[in-house]
């Protein structure tokens, strides 16, 4: 599977792949395709959603290279959900999805990184936004595998994980583990700071 032939026209390149494939150096590049490597594209469709849609076929590709680091092997013979995987002690199931940008709102790579901008950073708001996107997310999937995945039989009976990412505004990655804690636990730190 080659993520970086061409196989849409420039104009419907994602922002982010664009970038990735203008950087000079193929470090980034090279990363990704070996994440890539023993991935099968189930749908014939990967590579083209890579390029044109990029942050969820990001986040599926990172997931698998962390299942693949971690020493276990993907049974890609299900159609869904994304991930099966099993080592010598435990099969459990992964669907690997992201937070991305409400309707009308900022793109994640819009992001002005001038200095001046980064001053006026409201990280609060950052945290905010991203737990209701977070939440939002996590609900949508819950509801899916309660719906539809909890009934196929490679799914019934194993631990099922969903995996997500935030790429619901410009600067999300500020808000580290606070808008997921919030959703799970209904704890923030800061609250407790005070």
């Amino acid at each position: 599977m080659n993520l970086f032939k061409p196989i849409v026209e420039h104009s419907k390149f994602h922002p982010n792949f664009k970038n990735v494939i203008a950087e000079r150096d193929d470090y980034a590049r090279t990363v990704l395709s070996e994440w890539a490597e023993g991935f099968i594209d189930r749908d014939g469709k990967f590579v083209r959603e890579f390029q044109t849609s990029f942050n969820s076929s990001f986040w599926e590709l990172y997931v698998f290279a962390c299942l693949k680091e971690l020493g276990f092997y993907v049974n890609f013979s299900f159609d869904r959900p994304d991930f099966v995987a099993k080592n010598s002690d435990i099969i459990f199931c992964i669907e690997a999805s992201i937070a991305s940008s409400a309707i009308d709102s900022s793109n994640e790579w819009e992001a002005d990184h001038h200095p001046d901008k980064m001053k006026n950073i409201d990280k609060e708001n950052i945290v905010d936004i991203a737990t209701v996107r977070l939440a939002n997310t996590l609900t949508t999937k819950f509801k899916k595998y309660t719906k539809e995945y909890s009934s196929l039989s490679h799914v019934q009976g194993k631990p099922f994980i969903i995996a997500i990412a935030p790429f619901e505004q410009p600067f999300s990655y500020l808000q580290n583990d606070q808008a997921m804690c919030r959703v799970l636990y209904s704890f923030d730190k800061y609250l407790y700071l005070t």
